[in-house]
């Protein structure tokens, strides 16, 4: 089984970082500098999950957002 792509806000070892692994388990995260950033990479299919803050933990879905 592959582990799922998470794009995230922030660089290695940013929360978005914790929040992704807490939430998918063994995945790649993929980090981005912007927020334009994550939204074009699961646009583009790149990656299938998205976090764009601890905070809110919004969680999206390539081609939906939760």
């Amino acid at each position: 089984m592959t582990r799922p792509r998470v794009a995230r806000y922030g660089n290695p070892g940013a929360n978005t970082e914790e929040a992704a692994l807490a939430i998918f388990g063994p995945s790649e995260t993929v980090p981005c500098a912007t927020f334009a950033a994550i939204f074009e990479a699961v646009a583009a299919g790149t990656v299938e999950f998205s976090i764009k803050g601890k905070a809110d933990i919004l969680v999206s879905q390539a081609g939906r957002a939760a």
